[in-house]
């Protein structure tokens, strides 16, 4: 039972996690909804909802509320997030409200930030218990890097909808650059890859398990050949069609992304001051995020940088296990959380 457990939760483009106080991560679900287009009645969240993409009927729509890291949608954001709690079995009672630590992009507005808030107030958490914590501060935390110290600490987080490239010391985010460019736009690219190549229309779901599969940032013109059997409609026909993908060509198709990634990352050591940098150039870069799984992609940034790059262990929870650690010691992270006063 949850009822009266601290929570910190990254609600993420792609997915939703959600960490427990004393027990760990309890919750990971696809940030994805479905609801009735008429009434706006919520029919399915998580894993049920993502599978309805692209096929529901006409009066059903299932969607993801989250984009680059910020609601979308706030109407439905608030239904997924009331629908996850009572999941966790999590009621909020007036005489005791658990505290929240919401794990967010640095580079939100002030009006982004309320929002998140805001679905969380309405959830029933108090403004007082709720707590923000910048994602690459969460995820060197993660990553076992003493963030409250004066020392320079490398993150490049590629998620689902944003790729985040901060540089973390004294509890805070010195410099960042964020780009919307990421896991969605790699699967976007290869949709319009197969289009142009095959003449065949796929679905993202599908363009995604070509993502997986086959895609390399390191393309090797010597590396071994893979195929891929894909499903979709033909342009011209509109029947349905099979066609054959190879690594070299899922490669191809996410060039534009990886390229957009490295100079993300060669941008942001550009802008950081020569102390840090000197203590990054010896440390090397942290990377996380469901996206940095990508084949080959570590290597890149290597090559691109000459630092030392490291692949966390858990790359895709990387950022609610940080918000983890920041909840079960409050006190020692007190000044690496956003306070709410620089917003309201």
């Amino acid at each position: 039972m949850l009822l009266t457990k601290n929570l910190a939760i990254d609600l993420g483009s792609s997915n939703t996690r959600v960490y427990a106080q004393g027990t760990g991560i309890v919750l990971n679900e696809p940030s994805a909804c479905a609801f009735n287009v008429v009434d706006r009645e919520v029919i399915a969240v998580g894993d049920e909802a993502k599978g309805m993409i692209g096929r529901t009927p006409g009066d059903v729509l299932s969607v993801r509320p989250i984009q680059h890291g910020t609601v979308n949608d706030l109407i439905i954001t608030k239904a997924m997030f009331r629908y996850f709690m009572r999941y966790l079995h999590c009621s909020v009672f007036p005489m005791f409200r658990p505290k929240l630590v919401i794990c967010i992009p640095y580079g939100l507005t002030d009006m982004e930030r309320r929002v998140l808030v805001d679905v969380a107030v309405q959830a029933g958490f108090s403004d007082s218990g709720t707590y923000l914590l910048e994602q690459p501060v969460a995820t060197a935390i993660a990553a076992g890097m003493n963030v409250m110290a004066p020392t320079g600490n490398m993150i490049v987080d590629i998620g689902g909808g944003l790729t985040e490239v901060a540089i973390v010391s004294l509890g805070g985010v010195v410099t960042s650059r964020s780009i919307k460019i990421a896991g969605d736009t790699m699967d976007q690219q290869i949709v319009k890859f197969v289009q142009r190549e095959f003449n065949l229309l796929i679905g993202e779901r599908t363009a995604e398990q070509i993502k997986i599969r086959l895609a390399n940032a390191y393309f090797d013109p010597y590396m071994e050949e893979e195929k891929m059997e894909i499903k979709g409609r033909d342009c011209e026909s509109g029947l349905p069609k099979i066609v054959e993908i190879t690594n070299f060509q899922a490669a191809m198709a996410i060039r534009e992304s990886v390229d957009a990634i490295a100079e993300a990352v060669l941008g942001t050591l550009e802008h950081t001051p020569p102390e840090l940098a000197a203590d990054i150039m010896e440390n090397g870069m942290a990377l996380s995020g469901g996206s940095a799984l990508l084949r080959g992609l570590d290597r890149v940034l290597a090559e691109k940088t000459g630092m030392k790059v490291t692949l966390l262990e858990d790359p895709t929870s990387a950022v609610v296990t940080g918000g983890g650690l920041v909840l079960e010691n409050l006190k020692k992270y007190k000044n690496a959380l956003v306070p709410l006063r620089s917003f309201i």
